[in-house]
């Protein structure tokens, strides 16, 4: 390889993968590449650099961190399919709740906790859009007839060209970078569980989530994927 081209031997668990990048590139370019090839999005990726003792910044130029040709990698972090096809926040399957004693008293369902009554109490707003039962919608350009915890009316926009989610009162409208979303929790509804409440954490704990409530079932998967770290094009999923 050319003096302004990086090769780096990237392992990830059992699989080995080959990567050329110009060293002009930043560190948040290179897990993008790492990204195309291992399907671990760049939000997650934790690289060890074999020889390198600093810190990798997304914004680092690689030709500026001496990093050798040829080194070896470690990435730790899981890829989309398991990301999406993780248990709900209920952290327990169907299968094991249905092998329960009938006379234990039963685990109420995260939704079903005080702190998102106000909000589910109020019930489904007037103006949500229908559900779509067993069925995975590609992400829309936005969706509207939500409530956030408070109970108030918001809206989601998806600029995907920015990388950003815009949240959309009657008084403002907060632009959150997927890049400060740590992960996306999801939890179909007790009262109506066509729709699901979703959890977007952006700090380590639960007291970091902000909660959007009667998203439609169709779009629950979508906006994982998309948020977390989806292809360049969101509107190719599952079609």
């Amino acid at each position: 390889m050319s003096d302004n081209t990086l090769t780096l031997e990237i392992s990830h668990g059992k699989n080995n993968y080959t990567i050329n990048i110009p060293v002009t590139s930043t560190v948040a370019n290179l897990k993008e590449k790492i990204q195309d090839q291992t399907q671990v999005p760049p939000s997650v990726q934790k690289l060890i650099i074999k020889g390198f003792k600093g810190k990798l910044e997304d914004s680092s130029v690689l030709e500026t961190l001496n990093i050798k040709n040829n080194s070896k990698v470690m990435l730790i972090g899981s890829t989309l399919e398991k990301i999406i096809s993780a248990t709900t926040t209920t952290g327990v399957s169907a299968d094991a709740s249905s092998k329960k004693d009938p006379d234990t008293p039963q685990t109420p369902k995260p939704s079903e906790a005080k702190e998102h009554k106000k909000a589910i109490d109020k019930g489904k707003p007037a103006d949500a859009e229908a559900a779509v039962k067993n069925q995975n919608h590609p992400l829309p350009k936005s969706i509207k007839g939500l409530l956030n915890k408070r109970g108030d009316p918001i809206r989601l926009t998806f600029k995907q060209e920015l990388r950003e989610m815009w949240i959309a009162s009657k008084d403002s409208t907060e632009k959150v970078p997927y890049s400060s979303i740590r992960d996306v929790l999801t939890e179909p509804i007790h009262s109506d569980p066509d729709y699901s409440m979703i959890g977007l954490q952006t700090g380590q704990n639960l007291n970091s989530v902000y909660w959007i409530y009667f998203v439609p079932c169709q779009y629950v998967k979508s906006i994982k994927y998309g948020v977390l770290g989806g292809p360049s094009d969101p509107l190719t999923l599952f079609q």
